[in-house]
């Protein structure tokens, strides 16, 4: 439940920006050692945000049901925010964003915002701003998650090929500390 509406002109990017930044590491694991274990698990790990959500989606076998989902845990629950992801990741943002912004639908879909909205956040559209992007710090990278990477916004769903007590077993062990406000 947390997406581009949660954006204030003034940090237009931040929900998309601390995405990225949560797929660059964790306390434990960096960002390679991260996509090492995925592949190594025969998986997948993906984010994308819309207006009013940010999902996480992991697709792995069944066998390596219990490891994705205690990486999909640590990644959402400990991202680590270090300054030279946080850069990079404003870089991709703002270079998906460009890309986005030249694609017919999405620029039909800004002018119709644009001109639907006089006051709504949506006026805005999907919009970045530059130089929030290029002055982006982990601090406020970290201020948006804690403030809205809440149990109350968080949705797990699992489907696939397993005992679904386990399955949900799981997800309640790996889940379990997930805290308002936590975060490193």
């Amino acid at each position: 439940k947390t997406g581009i509406l949660n954006e204030s002109d003034e940090v237009a990017g931040i929900a998309r920006l601390t995405q990225k930044a949560v797929l660059r590491g964790t306390a434990a694991r960096s960002g390679a050692a991260m996509e090492k274990e995925i592949a190594r698990l025969g998986g997948l790990l993906t984010a994308n945000v819309g207006y009013d959500q940010t999902s996480f989606t992991m697709i792995a076998a069944a066998e390596s049901y219990g490891a994705m989902v205690q990486l999909l845990a640590d990644v959402i629950l400990h991202p680590a925010f270090k300054e030279d992801d946080v850069k990079k990741a404003a870089a991709q943002v703002l270079l998906e964003s460009k890309q986005a912004q030249g694609q017919v639908e999405t620029a039909a879909m800004e002018k119709l915002f644009a001109a639907a909205f006089t006051t709504h956040r949506l006026k805005r559209g999907s919009a970045v701003s530059e130089s929030f992007l290029a002055a982006a710090t982990p601090a406020q990278v970290q201020s948006f998650y804690q403030a809205h990477y809440q149990p109350a916004n968080t949705t797990v769903t699992v489907l696939g090929d397993f005992f679904t007590l386990n399955g949900i077993g799981q997800v309640q062990l790996r889940f379990g500390e997930f805290k308002a406000g936590t975060g490193n």
